[in-house]
């Protein structure tokens, strides 16, 4: 019994001793954070590859400088006509094997998204068993994504590190907390009746020389800050047109996509008043309803929620519940208005970018079947989508009572 214990301790003892088998030391990888992809020269793509060096500087990442010496990422570009062959010449190129599964944002630059379209890499990035899908997915406004991933940015050492914390915080501009995935995007072009739409970003400085290192010394900070902008509109891979922010507000709120807060600005009720009051939105849950007679569509979406209200420069008093309805009013107005507008920019570009279509297959099948041939058609000539927005005040802040108010001040 002695003697069996023993062979099976030694048995254990040798198991421990075994190592992982294919595994590879860290310091024979590069780590991508980001990738980019920008129209070449010779139809060929460029695509930019963002690496993080380890030993590099991060003092900008704590309150100690620590770390070794260069930076905390490198920006490499590869000109190719296929993904494949772009990774191919990346062994050339890097020191290092490319390492995908810390990918953390694809960027397309917007002559990319325009000409050539997101097709170019989804069969290599289904296919790659090392990416996952679960990739925030940005289109350059009126840029390259080079320029975005070439910008050092104040308060992160890693650019892609700092726009996933842009997209993360509460007050994001959209509302869209937890932002748009490749996952979301591939699955509306080929799995779903819709199309896609992605997330936008541009350099809130785009003059500026935000790739040269020395800019993160100078205490003007916006020369190397990017800003998330209205949602891109795709047909398909292809980007036609962009939301504005106000716009995108209205595409976040029709899709249930407001997961937190909104921020919203409307003007004061009083008709002889140009000044505006600043609501926040918190906890807006988004229905639909449809029906379907012939060719014709009728959606209603309905917006419910809370409201704070944050900054008030009108004349009427908080204090009055009558006053507080026509807040009520006038901040479900704006809103409804920035959904219909909405609605407006996607059918001018023929899109079905909320999804409409996919709703109708789901909700209403026998429905669907009569117009699916024509829905793009039919989505733009004989839909009616109806916002309905009810929002209740819940708050005023800490007074009551205005600062505007002359009793206020003494």
């Amino acid at each position: 019994m002695i003697k069996k214990s023993k062979v099976i301790l030694y048995l254990l003892f040798l198991f421990l001793l075994t190592g992982c088998t294919g595994a590879e030391e860290l310091n024979i990888q590069a780590i991508v954070t980001a990738v980019g992809f920008d129209k070449g020269e010779d139809d060929q793509i460029l695509t930019h590859f963002q690496i993080v060096y380890p030993g590099g500087s991060t003092a900008r990442q704590g309150s100690a400088p620590i770390g070794g010496q260069g930076n905390a990422v490198y920006t490499y570009t590869i000109a190719a006509d296929s993904m494949l062959e772009t990774v191919d010449k990346a062994r050339n190129l890097l020191p290092r094997k490319l390492f995908f599964p810390h990918i953390q944002i694809i960027i397309f630059g917007e002559d990319f998204a325009r000409d050539v379209g997101f097709s170019y890499l989804v069969d290599y990035m289904e296919r790659d068993n090392e990416i996952r899908d679960e990739i925030m997915v940005f289109t350059a406004k009126e840029d390259t994504a080079e320029n975005i991933l070439s910008s050092y940015t104040s308060l992160t050492a890693n650019p892609s590190v700092g726009i996933i914390d842009r997209v993360n915080n509460t007050f994001s501009p959209m509302g869209l907390m937890n932002g748009i995935f490749l996952e979301e995007v591939i699955k509306w072009t080929y799995g779903e009746r819709r199309d896609p739409v992605t997330m936008g970003i541009e350099r809130s400085n785009p003059e500026s020389e935000s790739g040269n290192k020395g800019a993160l010394d100078n205490i003007y900070a916006n020369q190397n800050a990017f800003d998330l902008t209205g949602i891109p509109l795709y047909k398909g891979e292809y980007l036609l047109d962009w939301l504005s922010i106000k716009e995108s507000k209205g595409w976040s709120l029709i899709n249930d996509r407001v997961k937190k807060t909104l921020l919203i600005t409307a003007p004061c009720p009083e008709v002889d008043n140009n000044s505006t009051f600043g609501f926040l939105i918190k906890d807006s849950k988004t229905k639909k309803e449809a029906t379907i007679k012939g060719n014709q569509v009728d959606i209603a979406v309905s917006v419910t929620g809370r409201g704070i209200l944050r900054e008030l420069k009108c004349d009427g008093k908080v204090e009055d519940p009558a006053y507080l309805n026509k807040l009520k009013k006038a901040i479900n107005e704006q809103m409804e208005m920035y959904m219909r507008q909405a609605v407006v920019k996607t059918k001018e570009n023929q899109v079905d970018s909320f999804g409409f279509g996919q709703y109708l297959y789901r909700n209403n099948p026998n429905g669907w079947r009569q117009i699916e041939e024509n829905w793009d058609s039919i989505y733009v000539d004989s839909t009616t989508i109806t916002p309905n927005v009810h929002i209740d005040i819940t708050g005023v802040g800490t007074r009551r009572k205005s600062t505007h108010e002359p009793d206020q001040i003494q």
